[in-house]
């Protein structure tokens, strides 16, 4: 773009010269002090066209440098937080189908060593997803507000299925806690149920049918990532 702008601009600048060259040696009374004068005054103020050209053209491309920085740092932080996010979801979704199994076998164990640690360790993914959510929809306003409302739907279906994997895990580590009533247990239980059902519905309780859905999901903004980063 900026080329394209020196090229005419340059080609103004000569077609200008043509027209006072022309002017000039059609008079017979050219090398006049007087008219030589008048063209020293008319390079002068090519001189100064040229200037103010070059430095629009200069602007412009500071301009188009500085944005192209940004656009590549925001990109580059936006990629590195939804691949991590990307990776607690799959570890997530791996837990809620074990999650399911085990409130099957109703009423939760209590006073197992493993089965403290194995909650533990959820409860521990949990909070890391948690984390880069946040961080997530922190990046999302800034993406608004550099390329638009529409850049920022594209974190939609993954914050989505994130959410569905983060709920359903939380459910199940709620269910484990001590001294709950009937009431609470039951309500916990099916979280944790409908939770599962709904990714065996949709075909999503295999891992390779999961990791084409994550593809598919991220495909739009891995683009447009790509996009920016490559300016």
């Amino acid at each position: 773009m900026n080329l394209k702008l020196v090229d005419v601009f340059c080609a103004v600048v000569l077609i200008f010269m043509g027209v006072i060259f022309g002017r000039a040696l059609v008079e017979d009374q050219f090398f006049v002090i007087g008219n030589i004068h008048d063209l020293l005054e008319s390079f002068a103020a090519i001189a100064t066209i040229a200037a103010v050209g070059v430095a629009y053209v200069g602007i412009n491309t500071w301009r188009s440098q500085i944005s192209a920085a940004t656009d590549h740092d925001l990109a580059r932080r936006v990629a590195i937080c939804v691949n991590k996010l990307t990776n607690e979801v799959l570890y997530l979704w791996g837990q809620v189908g074990s999650a399911a199994t085990e409130v099957r076998k109703a009423p939760p164990p209590t006073g197992l060593r493993m089965y403290s640690l194995f909650r533990d360790g959820i409860q521990n993914r949990v909070s890391a997803s948690e984390s880069f959510r946040a961080e997530i929809k922190t990046l999302q306003f800034e993406c608004r507000a550099l390329w638009g409302d529409d850049f920022s739907f594209k974190f939609d279906e993954l914050m989505q299925f994130e959410y569905l994997c983060v709920q359903t895990c939380q459910s199940f580590i709620n269910w484990q806690e001590d001294g709950l009533d009937s009431i609470r247990l039951s309500i916990y239980a099916r979280l944790v149920l409908s939770g599962d059902k709904w990714l065996v519905d949709k075909g999503l309780d295999k891992l390779e049918s999961v990791n084409k859905y994550l593809k598919e999901i991220t495909a739009d903004l891995d683009s447009a990532l790509k996009e920016k980063m490559l300016r």
